[in-house]
C-alpha cells in the first residue's frame, strides 16, 4: 500500500481549481482591472491549468482534451492560412480539407503518441518549471492569436500557472495520512522545482522558456496597479497602519515606495 502513487482524483484537482481561480478572477473585478467576461475567461483559464499536470499519464482524460484541442487549433490555423489562397473549384477545397486533416493528425494523435513516447507521470510535466512553461505559453498564444492588452496576457497566463500549482499542492496533500502523521512514499513527487530524474526533458523546457519569454508583451505595465494595489493593502494592516509617516508606504507618480531619513 505505501508503493502505491497517492494523487487525488479528477474531480478534486478541477475543483479546487475552480475555487481559487473563481476567488482571484472575481478580486480582480471588484478592483476594476478586468470586466466581468474577461474574469469568466480567466477564470476557465485557471481550471484549464489544473488539469493540465495530468496530461503525462496515459490514462488520464485531460491529455485526450488537449491533444484534440491542440489538432483542433491546428486545423483552424492551417485553414486561416490557406484561405487567401483557395478559389471555388473542388480540387482547390479538397487540397484545405487535406491540409487541415494533416495538420489535426500531426498536432493531435501523432503528437500524443510521441509525447507518451517520452514522458513518465509524476516525471518533468510535475515540476514548478512546467508550471512556468504552461503559463509562459499561455500568454504568447493569448497575444499573439487573441491580440489582447499585455495586461490581460499575463493575467491569463498567471491562471494557468497557478490551476497547475494547485494542483501538484493537491497531489502533495494526499501524499500525506494525517491519520497516521506520516508521510507516504509518494510525498515529494508531485511537486519539485525541476526534474533531475528528465535532465533532457528539464534542459527542453528551460530553453522553451527562455524562447516563449522572447515573445511575450512587456510585463512592465503590470508593475505600477501591483504596486498601487500592494500600497492600499499594506496601509489596511493594523501593524503597517500605525507606522510613523517616515515608514508608511507611500506612492510618487504611481511608484510604491518607502520613504528613507
Amino acid at each position: 500500500m505505501d508503493d502505491q502513487v497517492f494523487m487525488a482524483s479528477f474531480s478534486t484537482h478541477l475543483g479546487g481549481a475552480a475555487t481559487v481561480s473563481a476567488m482571484a478572477s472575481s478580486l480582480l473585478v471588484i478592483a476594476n482591472w478586468v470586466s466581468f467576461p474577461e474574469a469568466l475567461v480567466l477564470f476557465l483559464l485557471g481550471m484549464f491549468g489544473g488539469i493540465l499536470p495530468d496530461i503525462d499519464s496515459d490514462s488520464s482524460r485531460p491529455v485526450v482534451w488537449v491533444f484534440n484541442c491542440l489538432g483542433s487549433l491546428a486545423a483552424g490555423l492551417t485553414l486561416w492560412l490557406l484561405l487567401p489562397h483557395v478559389s471555388s473549384s473542388w480540387t482547390s477545397l479538397a487540397g484545405v480539407w487535406a491540409g487541415m486533416a494533416l495538420s489535426y493528425s500531426l498536432a493531435g494523435p501523432v503528437a500524443m503518441q510521441v509525447f507518451f513516447r517520452y514522458t513518465v507521470h509524476r516525471g518533468v510535466i510535475h515540476s514548478l518549471l512546467a508550471a512556468v512553461f504552461c503559463g509562459l505559453l499561455a500568454v504568447v498564444v493569448i497575444d499573439q492569436l487573441f491580440e489582447r492588452s499585455a495586461d490581460f496576457c499575463w493575467f491569463g497566463g498567471g491562471f494557468v500557472t497557478g490551476g497547475f500549482i494547485v494542483h501538484l499542492l493537491l497531489d502533495e496533500l494526499y501524499a500525506v495520512d494525517f491519520n497516521g502523521m506520516r508521510l507516504k512514499k509518494s510525498f515529494g513527487t508531485a511537486i519539485k522545482p525541476v526534474s533531475l530524474d528528465n535532465w533532457q526533458g528539464t534542459i527542453i523546457l528551460v530553453i522553451a522558456c527562455s524562447v516563449l519569454y522572447q515573445g511575450t508583451p512587456s510585463p512592465l505595465r503590470l508593475a505600477l496597479p501591483v504596486q498601487y494595489l500592494m500600497g492600499n493593502l499594506l496601509s489596511q494592516l493594523p501593524l503597517v497602519g500605525r507606522l510613523p509617516q517616515r515608514l508608511q508606504p507611500q506612492t510618487e507618480t504611481g511608484v510604491l515606495y518607502f520613504p528613507r531619513d
